[in-house]
């Protein structure tokens, strides 16, 4: 009996040691459109912040993704940092005609496949309250690690703008939607607002 236990009892009172998360951190400077190779970087634990930063088991993220920014030596790889090309992830022939492949940073795991169909939220960091960027995009593509995802969506070249400033400006999240539903909230409240037309009736004194 005591045999049996001993092994739970030891176990409660002195855990095993968690594997410390290892981080990638730029070796040198990396210039802005830079496109990314695993020797350009480091492992380092224990950073200060661990909010977006990739880690090693997250290395299928990077694959074929160039800098948005420019990332200074010694500095931690972050998911806003990252920028997936199209043509190398092979989403050009995908692209509907008239539409951009986008990509949209999510700090949680999502589990959604290409082909739904997805409205954006922006949670502004400035403490406004959440609205719907963008609405009906199809998934092309999505590449999820252990604690985010990169969400690639099909966007219509004019609302690239609006999704970029949204993305600077705070969390982005995603509400998946009916494959059947491809009218727009935004266009349905359009024809609500749209007032009836009126026929001016001209009498006689």
């Amino acid at each position: 009996m005591t045999a049996a236990v001993y092994p739970v009892v030891a176990q409660w009172l002195f855990p095993p040691l968690e594997t410390p998360i290892r981080y990638l951190v730029a070796r040198y400077d990396l210039a802005e459109g830079h496109l990314l190779q695993l020797s350009d970087f480091k492992l380092a634990t224990g950073i200060r912040d661990e909010h977006g930063a990739i880690s090693d088991q997250e290395l299928h993220l990077i694959k074929g993704a160039r800098l948005r920014a420019q990332l200074s030596a010694n500095r931690v790889l972050r998911q806003a940092h990252l920028l997936l090309s199209a043509s190398v992830t092979g989403l050009a022939r995908s692209v509907p005609r008239g539409y951009r492949a986008y990509q949209i940073m999510l700090s949680e795991r999502i589990f959604v496949g290409a082909g739904d169909f997805v409205d954006v939220v922006s949670a502004p960091a400035d403490f406004l309250p959440p609205e719907i960027v963008a609405e009906s995009l199809e998934v092309l593509q999505v590449r999820t690690g252990r604690e985010m995802s990169v969400l690639v969506v099909a966007v219509h070249r004019n609302e690239i703008g609006k999704l970029e400033m949204a993305q600077q400006r705070g969390k982005l999240s995603i509400a998946l939607r009916n494959p059947q539903d491809h009218i727009r909230v935004a266009e349905q409240r359009h024809k609500k607002r749209k007032p009836r037309p009126t026929i001016e009736v001209l009498a006689e004194d």
